[in-house]
């Protein structure tokens, strides 16, 4: 076929079959945009009392990544390895949860 009678937006008959091959990078850069919260941020516990904590992870990671839980003070609030509290004595400790990525989030409890 002469390039006269090509049809419009076809390539020319010299450019047929096309050899080359070209290598692009990818480079995949991990997001900034992920965030661990912890709920609630604040709370009071009585002495010998026990509460829960709930991490939240956004957006949302396909697997579940291994939380490690800390007290800024154990002789006045202890946590467990499930993010449960418990009022050791009266005063004010920060917990802590942090992942296997480094991500942290903090939540003040008040011991009464």
């Amino acid at each position: 076929m002469s390039d006269r009678n090509r049809t419009p937006g076809e390539p020319p008959s010299d450019a047929w079959p096309i050899t080359h091959v070209i290598e692009v990078p990818v480079i995949v850069e991990k997001s900034n945009d992920i965030q661990l919260s912890i709920s609630p941020e604040t709370f009071n516990l009585q002495i010998g009392k026990t509460k829960i904590l709930k991490t939240t992870i956004t957006p949302e990671p396909s697997e579940t990544p291994k939380i490690t839980w800390s007290s800024s003070d154990e002789s006045i609030a202890r946590v467990f390895s499930n993010g449960k509290v418990q009022g050791v004595s009266a005063g004010t400790a920060t917990i802590t949860a942090t992942t296997e990525d480094g991500l942290s989030a903090t939540s003040t409890v008040t011991v009464e």
